[in-house]
């Protein structure tokens, strides 16, 4: 897995329509991730919080947004 700074030269654009809702937006692109089956802890937290399991990455994205409250 790599992990790299945003560079506004890939293939990755965003655009903010309303700079008030949402002032700043950070991104990282990340190379090199499988999509698999979650681990079964991670489906069983995200299962008590009321949450289905999808995959490795919809799910780790899901739990540390319901870790942090921002669903």
């Amino acid at each position: 897995m790599k992990l790299r700074e945003f560079s506004p030269k890939k293939d990755l654009s965003l655009e903010i329509s309303e700079n008030k809702a949402c002032p700043a937006y950070i991104g990282t692109v990340i190379e090199g991730v499988k999509i698999r089956p979650s681990p079964l802890w991670l489906q069983q937290r995200l299962q008590a919080a009321r949450l289905r399991s999808l995959n490795n990455l919809v799910d780790i994205t899901n739990y540390v947004l319901s870790l942090t409250n921002y669903p």
